[in-house]
């Protein structure tokens, strides 16, 4: 069962300005037709006669705009980034799990003129992600390269859910705005990867930082129209603002963004792996010439195809202030875990002209998701669900995990070897030799469904996970002949497929401090039966070879075979032969009479 949700997002730098035109943004994209509403704001405080009280005339405005079918959800604020989140009245209860961080990354880390603010929530069993950004501005390399370190220090601080890992990597979904400040540039310069150590929680987390919802409003507003370092650019930069205006003129977007520094970025890997973001098909939203905007074209109904009425660069000119190259700072991205992918589209991406109170221009974005009930509503679980010690009651998830009575019964065995490492990035300091001393761990999503009859500990960080032996001294280890077991409590293989993920992590082994994750990737159960269906009788596992990621970072490859213990068809045939059995004795009988029964060999002996 599933059930279709709309998501609106809006994300706008507003100037430090009184805002204008919301109702308008939002009468004209019907946002009735939304479930979901997500807003984040930058550069958000503004003169007013009652300056203590700009975040609370804020949220009035805002929720004044949206109307009374909305309520709120969750409010982020740290000093001039704030996010509000709201939900249809209909759709709130279906909300859970609600959780919030920040991350500074202003001047000396501390300041919290930018930063990244991020909510995270389960809907109807759906993981849903937002995190709403401000980052480091100007033009040039080196600032680029420092936009690049906030994304990784924003997804390493801001952390939720299971805190061992960023939160794009647990996310169903994941929603990413902001003004992220990246650059149309015309340089052959490009950023260094990132070679320090990445950044990763302690293996004891903080207790999650108290969000502040008011602040004192101290003027942290960049002074972009400071001269910075462009020593990275070409000479002629005059050459350049009118070759991107005539690009402009031309509606040429896609030359435009072949010169955009976020898309260069992402598409050499040197941030947001995994991510897709939107591309603009409207003019740049940034450094705009405040209280105009640029009209439509009067003539896009007649057929020549232009959609704004810019009849020649010097009109071009009038919208855009001459000392910044017109660029797409302002931006929306999203990520899906893979094995939900498909059930998330994007419906739209577009600019606010008519909002022209800022020296950017409002982006939204409307998208579809189909939500899913819970896995653990899905997926069923036999082993262990009858004892005659719990009385002939079903037993949660935990009790059958921790059951010393799980055994043998009902359960899939999966069998990883030929674990290989390669290119891992290096998390020691060179003060003690470099490398990487580094272990696997599995788990599962959900990990209740990980049945571990030897919980293997590595400090407090590692629990109920599959771990192996540690390699020393070494990025491109070797685990030779050894073999992970992954016990999994149930044999839904349908259900499995569609929901159940293995999670796979290599860490660091630190004897004087916390592990530190190098990098982890998920594997859907459903390409594991995928590769089974494919080749019917086959005795070879499945060879798989996986990009390692943290905090959005590549942090080398890891290759291994994965096995399934078992004729899955057999597998198919003992889930529905159970299955059919609806009533509690049926269980109870089918528990005593099970060791009598020839069964398919997916047993764990």
């Amino acid at each position: 069962m599933t059930t279709e949700l709309k998501v609106f997002i809006m994300s706008w730098n507003m100037g430090n300005a009184t805002p204008t035109g919301l109702e308008v943004v939002f009468k004209s994209n019907s946002i009735e037709n939304y479930g979901l509403v997500c807003i984040g704001l930058q550069e958000s405080t503004y003169k007013s006669d009652q300056p203590d009280c700009v975040a609370e005339q804020l949220n009035e405005i805002i929720d004044k705009a949206l109307g009374p079918k909305f309520v709120q959800v969750e409010y982020c604020r740290r000093a001039q980034l704030q996010m509000f989140i709201f939900a249809e009245k209909s759709v709130r209860g279906s909300i859970t799990n609600i959780e919030k961080q920040v991350e500074n990354t202003g001047f000396l880390h501390v300041f919290p003129n930018k930063g990244g603010l991020l909510c995270t929530f389960t809907m109807s069993g759906t993981k849903l992600a937002f995190l709403s950004c401000h980052l480091t501005a100007h033009e040039g390399v080196k600032h680029c390269k420092q936009r690049n370190d906030s994304i990784i220090e924003i997804l390493g601080g801001a952390r939720t859910m299971d805190s061992r890992f960023d939160v794009s990597e647990q996310s169903h979904h994941m929603f990413w705005m902001g003004d992220m400040n990246y650059r149309t540039t015309y340089s052959t310069v490009v950023p260094k990867s990132k070679s320090t150590k990445s950044i990763s929680p302690s293996s004891t987390p903080s207790p999650k930082e108290e969000i502040p919802t008011s602040v004192d409003d101290v003027d942290l507003q960049d002074d972009d129209d400071s001269d910075d370092d462009k020593s990275d650019c070409v000479d002629d930069r005059s050459e350049q603002m009118l070759s991107t205006y005539k690009m402009i003129q031309e509606e040429d977007w896609n030359t435009i963004l072949d010169h955009d520094e976020l898309n260069r970025e992402i598409r050499e890997e040197r941030v947001l792996n995994g991510f897709t973001a939107l591309q603009p098909q409207f003019p740049p939203t940034f450094k705009r010439v405040r209280n105009v905007g640029i009209p439509l074209s009067n003539s896009l109904a007649a057929g020549n195809g232009r959609k704004w009425n810019l009849n020649s660069t010097d009109e071009v000119q009038t919208f855009y202030d001459k000392k910044r190259i017109p660029s797409f700072t302002d931006r929306v991205l999203f990520k899906s875990m893979s094995i939900y992918a498909a059930n998330l589209s994007n419906d739209f991406f577009n600019s606010c002209e008519d909002v022209d109170s800022s020296d950017h221009k409002p982006v939204i974005a409307g998208f579809t998701i189909q939500l899913n009930q819970p896995a653990e509503d899905n997926i069923k679980v036999y082993n262990g669900l009858i004892q005659k010690d719990k009385g002939n009651k079903k037993m949660s998830p935990s009790d059958i995990t921790s059951s010393s009575l799980m055994k043998k019964k009902y359960t899939l065995e999966l069998v990883l070897s030929d674990l290989k490492g390669f290119n891992l990035a290096e998390m020691d300091s060179q003060m003690f030799g470099g490398g990487s001393d580094p272990f696997i761990v599995v788990t599962l999503d959900p990990p209740s469904l990980l049945l571990n009859d030897e919980k293997k500990y590595k400090k407090s960080l590692i629990k109920d996970g599959v771990v192996s032996s540690v390699i020393k001294h070494n990025l491109n280890p070797s685990w030779g002949e050894e073999t992970m077991t992954i016990n999994i409590a149930s044999i839904d293989i349908d259900n499995l497929s569609k929901y159940c993920n293995l999670v796979i992590s290599l860490w660091d082994e630190d004897k004087v401090s916390a592990n530190d994750l190098i990098g982890m990737f998920n594997l859907p159960f459903k390409d594991i039966i995928d590769y089974y269906d494919s080749n019917k009788g086959t005795t070879q596992g499945m060879v798989f070879n996986k990009q390692l990621r943290n905090n959005s970072e590549l942090a080398g490859t890891f290759s291994g075979c994965i096995s399934l213990n078992g004729n899955l068809e057999a597998i198919r045939q003992q889930f529905h032969d159970m299955d059919k059995k609806v009533n509690l004795q049926d269980e109870v009988n089918a528990y005593e009479n099970f060791s009598s029964q020839n069964g398919c060999n997916c047993v764990v002996n």
